[in-house]
């Protein structure tokens, strides 16, 4: 799982789980607006790290929005920072 549409997919899955409505939900909005307050957000990240298999510094994941939360898992995924092989 390493594309973002999987991990927007991921993310909006949790949040769901989390008993928030993701409908109407892009990649702009803000993780506030979903209902995630700031004890959510840690819920969010140990969920991540379940779902994942990675470990989250808490310190530098600190997105605002759903896009940025995409963006910053994808540059922890090991597959989504390599370079296919030629």
């Amino acid at each position: 799982m390493n594309s973002e549409t999987e991990m927007l997919e991921l993310v909006l899955g949790i949040i769901r789980e989390m008993g928030h409505d993701t409908k109407g939900i892009e990649r702009e909005t803000a993780l506030s607006d979903c209902g995630i307050d700031s004890l959510q957000a840690v819920d969010l990240v140990f969920r991540l790290e379940e779902e994942l298999n990675i470990t989250i510094d808490m310190a530098g994941f600190q997105p605002r929005t759903v896009g940025e939360a995409v963006s910053l898992l994808l540059t922890l995924l090991p597959d989504a920072q390599s370079a296919p092989a030629a």
